[in-house]
């Protein structure tokens, strides 16, 4: 278990979540640090089984169930 948590870390990246201002409304107010995250790459996706944000249209393409996550990574 070491092993495999020291090779996550070193492949970790750090991000600064965007400015509250900047930032997109989360479908839940309890999310919210997830969509800042989001907003702060455009090559992030989030993989969440979430129906509240899985709907979101703000964020369509950029949120996906694992299903499709799975599905996406074998075409």
């Amino acid at each position: 278990i070491e092993t495999i948590l020291t090779d996550l870390a070193q492949h970790a990246i750090v991000l600064a979540p965007v400015a509250p201002v900047a930032a997109v409304p989360a479908p839940d107010p309890g999310d919210q640090l997830l969509w800042d995250l989001l907003a702060a790459r455009a090559d992030l996706v989030l993989v969440t089984g979430d129906k509240r944000l899985l709907q979101d249209a703000g964020m369509q393409g950029r949120v996906v169930s694992p299903s499709a996550f799975v599905a996406g990574a074998q075409a």
